[in-house]
């Protein structure tokens, strides 16, 4: 249930939102066939829709997808020991762009790192 424009809006909303124990299968193939499905399904993430179909999925679906990617997210961070050369390397390893800001001092520690290969190099 996403804008005018989605298949949604030409359906029955009782199919959106199943009884207990009803199947979700029908709400969640009409959301397939949607161009708005990713769009649909990011807003009811964000907005903390608790129940009916948004997206393809389901609540219980939602919840998973939420605890995963705060998982993932927590994981990501935890991975990287900001502020050092091998975090640099971390973040160039999964293609992310460090600023010239450098809001972890991982650019500035890559840097001195270099600075200091150069002058024993050069000793």
């Amino acid at each position: 249930m996403f804008d005018a424009d989605s298949l949604c809006a030409e359906t029955d909303p009782d199919v959106w939102f199943p009884e207990r124990g009803g199947s979700a299968n029908p709400a969640k193939a009409m959301c397939r066939r949607c161009e708005n499905e990713d769009a649909c399904l990011e807003w009811a993430l964000t907005n903390g829709e608790e129940i009916g179909v948004w997206g393809g999925k389901s609540a219980p679906e939602r919840r998973k997808l939420l605890a995963d990617r705060q998982l993932s997210k927590s994981r990501k961070q935890a991975d990287i020991n900001h502020g050092t050369e091998g975090g640099y390397r971390a973040h160039q390893r999964r293609g992310e762009v460090i600023a010239d800001a450098d809001p972890c001092g991982c650019r500035g520690a890559y840097q001195l790192a270099a600075a200091q290969r150069r002058e024993r190099r050069a000793a």
